[in-house]
């Protein structure tokens, strides 16, 4: 029920419109950009741009995730990706999917990242605790750097989050600073799932937050319930 509910911000009269028209554009502008970076300066020199990765640029990819692994493992987290994974079979077919994205600065990679619409079979099952919302996700898996720039994680977060309301994603108990870089970006602990070789990971899930709807969108909603 939503009662009394009222606008969270006072309603616009002059211009007709309320908080949540303005909150929706707002949300729909930032999606409709999809946060290419493509020619979008930053600090220090050069440009970045997040793409689809393609075939030519497989080489690079597996040079990254070799650097990933070696990092992991000297963090005390050598179990997670061992000394082969991800496989150059999966990166392949995830470029032939259009799901596995690359980080560049002039041109170069620097960090790489799967975001993958649809059921995961991996997070079918949870156990300790429960997804938040059944609704349609994006999973981020993947995600590593060469080490050449900071903030991969947090790029490839924003291109997400441009893109989906909804996310998910996993990590390993070892693996100790991915935890806290979910963590720290609104991600809610949900409980743990096992990936295709029966390993445990612990699940994070990301719900943008929306304000409740103001009394003229409650009415809409529910004279179209």
């Amino acid at each position: 029920m939503f009662g009394k509910t009222e606008c969270a911000g006072k309603r616009q009269a002059a211009r007709g419109q309320c908080s949540c028209d303005k909150d929706t554009k707002e949300r729909n502008e930032k999606r409709n950009n999809f946060f290419d970076w493509k020619n979008r300066p930053q600090k220090g020199t050069g440009t970045k741009m997040i793409r689809l990765a393609e075939m030519s640029d497989l080489t690079e990819i597996l040079r990254i995730y070799a650097h990933a692994r070696e990092y992991m493992a000297e963090q005390g987290n050598p179990n997670q990706w061992g000394e082969n994974k991800p496989p150059k079979e999966t990166l392949e077919q995830d470029i032939e999917k259009r799901q596995l994205y690359v980080c560049t600065k002039d041109n170069s990679i620097y960090g790489v990242f799967a975001l993958i619409f649809g059921a995961d079979p991996t997070y079918a099952r949870i156990e300790r605790g429960n997804w938040k919302s059944a609704e349609p996700y994006g999973a981020i898996h993947r995600v590593a750097g060469d080490g050449t720039v900071k903030g991969v994680f947090a790029e490839c977060l924003e291109y997400c989050k441009a893109r989906s309301w909804h996310l998910r994603i996993d990590t390993h108990a070892d693996n100790r600073i991915m935890q806290h870089c979910i963590e720290k970006n609104g991600f809610k602990r949900c409980g743990i799932i096992h990936i295709q070789d029966g390993t445990p990971r612990i699940a994070y899930e990301y719900m943008e937050e929306q304000e409740e709807p103001c009394l003229r969108c409650a009415k809409i909603i529910l004279s179209n319930g």
